[in-house]
C-alpha cells in the first residue's frame, strides 16, 4: 500500500512539473479558473532583489512576487517587468509602449538609472509586477 501511495505521489508531481513547464503561463488561469488558489500559486514568480538599480521602488534583498500568467495586452506604463537580458534576469519599469502593425516594443528603465533606456521585446518578458 505504501509503495502504491509513493508511486501515485511521484506520478502526480511529475505531471504537475510537466504541466507547469509546458503550459503557456498565460493559459494557466484559464485552465484552472475553477480553482483560483492553485492558479495563483502556479502564476507566482517570487524574485529576490539584488543590487540597488530599482531603488526606491524595491530595496536590495526585498522579495517581490511577480506574475508569470499575464497577457501582453495587460502590460501598461509603470508596470515592472522581469525580463531576460542575454541570459540574465533584470527588472525595469515600463515607461513607453510602442505598437506598430507587426510588433510591440517596451521602453523601460531601472528606477535608479533613468538615463539608461532599454528596449524590451515581448518575447524577453518573463513576468510582470503591478502596483
Amino acid at each position: 500500500m505504501l509503495k502504491i501511495m509513493a508511486l501515485v505521489s511521484v506520478i502526480f508531481i511529475v505531471a504537475l512539473v510537466v504541466f507547469i513547464r509546458f503550459m503557456p503561463a498565460y493559459k494557466i488561469p484559464t485552465v484552472l479558473k475553477t480553482n483560483r488558489t492553485v492558479s495563483q500559486i502556479l502564476c507566482l514568480y517570487p524574485v529576490q532583489v539584488r543590487g540597488s538599480s530599482m531603488e526606491p521602488k524595491f530595496k536590495e534583498g526585498e522579495r517581490v512576487n511577480f506574475n508569470k500568467c499575464f497577457n501582453q495586452n495587460e502590460l501598461e506604463i509603470n508596470n515592472v517587468v522581469l525580463f531576460n537580458d542575454r541570459g540574465l534576469k533584470r527588472m525595469a519599469t515600463v515607461r513607453e509602449v510602442i505598437k506598430s502593425q507587426d510588433k510591440i516594443i517596451y521602453k523601460a528603465f531601472q528606477e535608479a538609472r533613468i538615463d539608461e533606456i532599454m528596449e524590451i521585446n515581448p518575447e524577453q518578458i518573463i513576468a510582470i509586477y503591478k502596483d
